[in-house]
């Protein structure tokens, strides 16, 4: 209860599926981010951007977001707005399109 705990992912744990299964899992769950690096290239030969992320079941009266001293840090892993709870707005129904996926060889 008075531990810390943190990971290592790719930096994708910040939006959607990822984010709601793991960030919010935690916060849901009594946890609190008290600092995270939001996006950085891995240091190994991947080609690929992480995050790390740690958090304790203790609030922290400082947290840390990229180097930087911030009020606190949401599972966007931003300082600013939280936008993990956004919710589709009933009067776009049927009047937006998410616009085109290119998919295929070369496109990914």
């Amino acid at each position: 209860s008075d531990g810390r705990a943190g990971l290592v992912a790719t930096n994708s744990i910040r939006h959607g599926k990822s984010r709601r299964a793991s960030l919010d899992y935690i916060r849901d769950n009594g946890g609190h981010i008290h600092s995270a690096i939001s996006t950085q290239p891995w240091s190994g030969e991947a080609n690929v951007h992480v995050s790390i992320v740690n958090w304790s079941q203790e609030t922290s009266t400082s947290c840390r977001l990229d180097g930087e001293n911030v009020p606190t840090i949401n599972t966007s892993l931003r300082s600013t707005v939280d936008v993990s709870e956004a919710r589709a707005l009933v009067a776009n129904k049927d009047c937006c399109f998410q616009g085109v996926i290119p998919l295929g060889k070369g496109l990914m």
